[in-house]
Order: structure tokens, then sequence, then C-alpha cells
């Protein structure tokens, strides 16, 4: 099986659930990771919710990655501190102060739902899954999918044919 993160809609900025964009939340100590090569704040990309991945965890992971001067900082190698990502513990639930430089967040919010996907592999689980057809989405993926999101997906599907 293999878990992909899938669109669920629009979500609030400081939402507590799994979701891209928005402001992360944090607790009270923890400062705005920086980027080790050229300095500048990191944009924070996505929070996941662990309980959301693995029901009976708790916390959540933050992840950041470096955009002040894309393509020259090293934001895809592990090492070079071009990227970050935290776990925060039940602590986790002031919204962080965002730093006046940089490109810190991202231009809209979305939450984020799991979709269990047979097969072993990212591109063939993500293959099947665009290639599913429309019409159940509600009742396979309660709470999750609404009949605009489910036409959103037919009508970003035949575009692509």
């Amino acid at each position: 099986m293999v878990t992909l993160l899938i669109y669920a809609g629009p979500a609030a900025a400081d939402a507590s659930g799994t979701r891209t964009g928005g402001v992360r939340l944090t607790p009270p100590e923890f400062e705005w990771p920086r980027c080790r090569e050229c300095e500048g704040p990191m944009q924070f990309l996505a929070q996941i919710c662990l309980a959301d991945a693995d029901p009976g965890s708790t916390g959540l992971l933050s992840v950041f990655m470096c955009q002040n001067e894309p393509g020259l900082c090293e934001e895809w190698d592990a090492a070079t501190g071009g990227n970050s990502a935290f776990v925060f513990g039940s602590d986790a639930t002031r919204a962080a102060p965002v730093p006046d430089d940089g490109v810190t967040l991202l231009d809209e919010t979305s939450a984020i739902g799991f979709a269990q996907i047979e097969g072993y592999d990212y591109l063939g689980a993500r293959d099947r899954w665009t290639a599913r057809p429309v019409g159940p989405c509600r009742s396979a993926w309660p709470g999750r999918w609404s009949a605009g999101v489910a036409a959103e997906r037919r009508d970003t599907r035949l575009r692509r044919l």
C-alpha cells in the first residue's frame, strides 16, 4: 500500500490538522528556521498531524524549505541546510510569529487528506489515483470530498487528455 496526500479543500491558516500553507503551530520557545546557505528565513510548506497519518500517534511534523533565492540554495539536499523538518509534541498550539523578511508563507492554505492506494511505489499509486472514476468520491472518502472537488478532479483529468 502507498499513502498519498491529497487535496481536501481550503483550510484556515492556523488549522490544527494536516495542511499545506498557513502559519505553523509550534511550542512557545521555537524560532522560525533559517537557511544555512543564504541565512534567510525558510518558507513553511506543510504540517502533518501525526495522528492523521498513524492513528494513535501524537504531534505535528512541520516542513520548511528555502525559497529566498530559488535555485541558489541546495534546498533538496538534506545535509546542506536549505530545508528543515521538525516534530513537535502536544504543546505545538500557538501560531508562530512570521518573519518580516524572505519568502516565508505559501499563497494558499489547503487541507490534506490521506488515500491508501494499492501498490508499492509512488508513481504507480499516483497514476492509479488519477485514473480512478470520479463518481464515487464522496462515498469512497467519507468526509474528505465534496461534489465540487470531485467535479474539479474530473475537469482537470479531462484537460490532461
